[in-house]
């Protein structure tokens, strides 16, 4: 059980990799010079070409007590990536994307950038943020808006939203073209 941040659409949406994360093989992870792997990555009998077994990043996150970030705040520091369907999910659109961030003005203006993309294809998008608890009706505070005044603001109500508390709510931001 977790909070989401998504997108919804009828139509596939994009992955967008983030830049400052790569994952790796241990050959190649030792050729950064990345030493501190786990003993099991480094046993003989471990495949060292197999790919995607380490995570490299470009930079430290630091996640303080008072729930602050610390990430170097680079503006295209922030994925999205296409998931399933999971039954908590309340869209009636076809496809999901994921966003993974730790929320910045300037990323929210990213995630503005790509719904843009995504309605030139498309008449409508959901940016959804809500509860995954494997069930399927939770209580809806949806609100309509053109892509044309979505603001930070916005994304960033959303995003600050509270989905983890009784009665669990799950909060869309119906996004159009016009």
């Amino acid at each position: 059980m977790s909070c989401i941040l998504y997108i919804a659409s009828n139509n596939p949406l994009p992955l967008q990799e983030n830049p400052h994360e790569k994952l790796l093989s241990v050959r190649e992870a030792l050729a950064l010079g990345i030493t501190d792997l786990p003993d099991y990555l480094l046993a003989e009998d471990f495949d060292k070409d197999k790919p995607d077994v380490v995570l490299y990043a470009d930079r430290d996150v630091v996640i303080h007590e008072d729930g602050t970030v610390e990430d170097g705040n680079f503006p295209d520091d922030f994925s999205i990536f296409p998931i399933e369907k999971d039954i908590s999910m309340q869209t009636k659109k076809t496809y999901c994307a994921q966003v993974q961030w730790y929320f910045t003005a300037e990323r929210a203006e990213g995630l503005i950038l790509y719904l843009k993309e995504q309605l030139q294809n498309t008449e409508e998008v959901e940016l959804w943020h809500g509860w995954l608890d494997n069930h399927f009706s939770h209580p809806i505070q949806r609100k309509e808006i053109s892509i044309d005044t979505l603001t930070v603001a916005d994304i960033a109500t959303l995003d600050k939203a509270d989905v983890v508390t009784e009665p669990l709510i799950h909060f869309c931001l119906s996004i159009t073209r016009t």
